[in-house]
Protein backbone atom coordinates (compact mmCIF):
# COMPACT_ATOMS: atom_id res chain seq x y z
CA UNK A 1 0.00 0.00 0.00
CA UNK A 2 3.06 2.24 0.90
CA UNK A 3 4.29 1.58 -2.55
CA UNK A 4 1.33 2.69 -4.23
CA UNK A 5 1.12 6.29 -2.05
CA UNK A 6 4.45 6.68 -2.99
CA UNK A 7 3.64 6.01 -6.96
CA UNK A 8 0.72 8.75 -6.89
CA UNK A 9 2.95 11.64 -4.60
CA UNK A 10 5.75 11.30 -7.12
CA UNK A 11 3.14 11.24 -9.93
CA UNK A 12 1.52 14.34 -8.41
CA UNK A 13 4.47 15.96 -7.94
CA UNK A 14 5.71 15.32 -11.52
CA UNK A 15 2.17 17.26 -12.76
CA UNK A 16 2.01 19.65 -10.77
CA UNK A 17 5.65 20.83 -11.75
CA UNK A 18 4.44 20.41 -15.62
CA UNK A 19 1.34 22.54 -14.77
CA UNK A 20 3.75 25.34 -12.63
CA UNK A 21 6.28 24.74 -16.11
CA UNK A 22 3.14 25.63 -18.73
CA UNK A 23 1.86 28.47 -16.24
CA UNK A 24 5.41 30.62 -16.78
CA UNK A 25 5.67 33.36 -19.04
CA UNK A 26 8.89 32.98 -21.37
CA UNK A 27 11.46 35.09 -19.77
CA UNK A 28 10.78 33.47 -16.61
CA UNK A 29 11.22 29.82 -18.36
CA UNK A 30 14.62 31.37 -19.63
CA UNK A 31 16.02 31.92 -16.54
CA UNK A 32 15.15 29.11 -15.16
CA UNK A 33 16.31 27.16 -17.90
CA UNK A 34 19.69 28.98 -17.61
CA UNK A 35 20.08 28.34 -13.82
CA UNK A 36 18.94 24.46 -14.63
CA UNK A 37 21.62 24.66 -16.96
CA UNK A 38 24.65 25.63 -14.80
CA UNK A 39 23.66 23.42 -11.64
CA UNK A 40 23.57 20.31 -13.67
CA UNK A 41 26.74 21.52 -15.36
CA UNK A 42 28.43 21.73 -11.69
CA UNK A 43 26.83 18.59 -10.02
CA UNK A 44 27.93 16.56 -13.06
CA UNK A 45 31.37 18.02 -12.74
CA UNK A 46 31.37 17.35 -8.77
CA UNK A 47 30.39 13.54 -9.65
CA UNK A 48 33.43 13.51 -12.02
CA UNK A 49 35.33 15.18 -9.49
CA UNK A 50 34.69 12.70 -6.83
CA UNK A 51 34.93 9.60 -8.80
CA UNK A 52 38.84 11.12 -10.28
CA UNK A 53 39.81 11.58 -6.28
CA UNK A 54 37.98 8.59 -5.36
CA UNK A 55 40.03 6.55 -7.63
CA UNK A 56 43.44 8.16 -6.76
CA UNK A 57 42.75 8.08 -2.99
CA UNK A 58 42.32 3.82 -3.41
CA UNK A 59 45.29 3.81 -5.23
CA UNK A 60 47.15 5.61 -2.71
CA UNK A 61 45.58 2.99 0.40
CA UNK A 62 46.38 0.30 -1.72
CA UNK A 63 48.41 -2.60 -0.65
CA UNK A 64 48.42 -5.15 -4.16
CA UNK A 65 51.66 -4.60 -5.86
CA UNK A 66 52.18 -1.57 -8.50
CA UNK A 67 51.50 -2.50 -11.85
CA UNK A 68 51.57 -0.96 -15.08
CA UNK A 69 47.96 -0.61 -15.81
CA UNK A 70 47.72 0.96 -12.20
CA UNK A 71 49.94 3.44 -12.80
CA UNK A 72 48.50 4.51 -16.25
CA UNK A 73 45.11 4.52 -14.68
CA UNK A 74 46.46 7.25 -12.08
CA UNK A 75 47.68 9.26 -14.28
CA UNK A 76 44.50 8.97 -16.50
CA UNK A 77 42.36 9.98 -13.26
CA UNK A 78 44.73 12.70 -12.08
CA UNK A 79 44.39 13.73 -15.79
CA UNK A 80 41.10 14.24 -15.92
CA UNK A 81 40.38 15.60 -12.55
CA UNK A 82 42.76 18.42 -13.55
CA UNK A 83 40.66 18.56 -16.58
CA UNK A 84 37.43 18.71 -14.87
CA UNK A 85 38.17 21.01 -12.16
CA UNK A 86 40.03 23.40 -14.74
CA UNK A 87 36.69 23.70 -17.11
CA UNK A 88 34.72 23.90 -14.13
CA UNK A 89 36.98 27.07 -12.83
CA UNK A 90 36.34 28.47 -16.32
CA UNK A 91 32.51 28.10 -16.43
CA UNK A 92 32.51 29.63 -12.80
CA UNK A 93 34.78 33.03 -14.12
CA UNK A 94 33.24 32.94 -17.43
CA UNK A 95 29.16 33.05 -15.71
CA UNK A 96 30.34 35.04 -12.28
CA UNK A 97 32.65 37.73 -14.93
CA UNK A 98 31.30 41.27 -13.79
CA UNK A 99 31.37 42.72 -17.56
CA UNK A 100 28.81 39.75 -18.45
CA UNK A 101 26.12 40.68 -16.02
CA UNK A 102 22.59 40.24 -17.36
CA UNK A 103 23.53 37.78 -20.49
CA UNK A 104 23.87 33.72 -20.41
CA UNK A 105 25.23 32.29 -23.33
CA UNK A 106 23.05 29.39 -23.28
CA UNK A 107 19.81 31.55 -23.12
CA UNK A 108 18.32 31.80 -26.59
CA UNK A 109 16.85 35.32 -27.35
CA UNK A 110 13.33 36.31 -26.96
CA UNK A 111 11.69 37.08 -30.21
CA UNK A 112 9.44 40.05 -30.47
CA UNK A 113 6.25 37.53 -30.42
CA UNK A 114 7.38 35.92 -27.08
CA UNK A 115 7.64 39.33 -24.82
Amino acid sequence: MSVIVDVVTVVGAIGALMIGWVQLDPKKKLELRAWFFKIWIFLSVLVLLSSAVREIVLFGVSEAPLTRKDVLWLLVNAWNGMMYLGLTVAFLAYWTSPNRKGKDAKTPKLSESQE
